[in-house]
């Protein structure tokens, strides 16, 4: 496991040690997920996945988010069910 000690400067912002960026493969502009559990702050590289499920399996690319086969069989019949009551 790695760990450091890094201080926020003056506006709040942290640097990523290399170390950490390396052991998650970021490079320069990659996103990346911020989320509070408890006390603790975990970072993750932000992977494709399914905008619903996160599953990375089958994606494909709807406006700039991503669905799977099975949530995307599930759209097209929820869809078809609402367009038959209209």
């Amino acid at each position: 496991m790695l760990k450091c000690l890094k201080r926020l400067d003056d506006v709040g912002r942290l640097v990523l040690p290399k170390e950490l960026r390396k052991a998650l493969e970021l490079t320069p502009k990659d996103w990346i997920t911020i989320k509070l559990s408890g006390e603790e702050m975990v970072i993750k590289k932000l992977v494709d996945s399914c905008a619903f499920c996160e599953s990375k399996q089958k994606l494909i690319k709807i406006k700039e988010k991503f669905v799977c086969e099975h949530c995307r069989k599930d759209l097209c019949r929820i869809y078809d069910e609402l367009k038959q009551k209209i």
